[in-house]
């Protein structure tokens, strides 16, 4: 996972770890590198759509089911 902009990278081994609780980015920074860059790649060849910009970010503001 990570953001639109490339930032909060997260990589998780869904098998091993099924609600993504140990965020491996860090301890296999290579291959999360590798994985970036190909997401990035990949999103640059889709076509322009709105992006939410606090999309990702930890205060996102979660509607309330009232």
């Amino acid at each position: 996972m990570l953001n639109p902009d490339g930032s909060r990278v997260e990589l998780y081994r869904i098998p091993d770890d099924p609600m993504e609780i140990n965020n491996l980015a860090e301890a296999e920074a290579e291959r999360a590198k590798v994985m970036k860059a190909k997401v990035l790649a990949w999103q640059k060849g889709l076509p322009a759509g709105p992006v939410e910009p606090a999309a990702g970010k930890n205060d996102w503001k979660w509607p309330n089911p009232a």
